[in-house]
């Protein structure tokens, strides 16, 4: 489970929502499953490739439209939402990493900093919420698809094709909103 925090900013009409909602993670750390990984070098000997954490954080906005299903100033409502938008991930790896191009065996060294990857995202959320006037109290849910770019490494894109990887960020998520509203004339 990943801790993030969201910030909503948006609109209302009647029964129409809409909002921009911007979302950070705070720094992940990777939990790698063992010390090593079955791995075959260029001689095609099998050897033992050693696995290092990583550590992470992303953040994004998506432009979120929501509708509200039981009336627009009813005290318990369900809102589905849609939206899409963007996301960013910045990785960091263990200092001086060798990554290997297997298309054209060049090798790349991952330097001791953050690399970055933009990508696309759409969410899907519901959300159950009591109003009281301009008060609002929520519990919400859904999924996040995320999908990044290939990550450029010191001029060079790390290769997920040949392995048969997905360099995704989806997520479920689950949580608490706490909402007011402006109201006008």
């Amino acid at each position: 489970y990943y801790p993030n925090i969201h910030f909503n900013i948006g609109a209302q009409y009647k029964q129409f929502l809409t909002w921009v909602s911007i979302n950070f993670a705070i720094t992940q750390i990777s939990e790698r499953p063992s010390s090593s990984a079955a791995a075959v070098d260029t001689s095609g000997s099998a050897v033992a490739f050693p696995l290092y954490d990583a550590r992470w954080f992303n953040y994004g906005a998506d432009w979120m439209f929501g509708w509200k299903v039981l009336g627009e100033d009813a005290f318990f409502n369900l809102i589905p939402a849609v939206g899409i938008g963007f996301n960013m991930m910045n990785i960091h790896f263990t200092s001086n990493y060798v990554v290997t191009n297997k298309k054209s065996n060049e090798e790349s060294i991952m330097r001791d900093r953050y690399y970055s990857s933009i990508a696309a995202s759409f969410n899907a959320e519901l959300e159950a919420r009591l109003q009281f006037e301009q008060f609002s109290i929520g519990l919400y849910g859904g999924y996040r698809a995320v999908r990044y770019n290939e990550l450029d490494v010191e001029g060079d894109k790390l290769d997920t094709f040949v392995f048969n990887t997905d360099n995704d960020g989806d997520t479920w998520f689950i949580g608490l909103r706490l909402g007011w509203t402006f109201l006008s004339p």
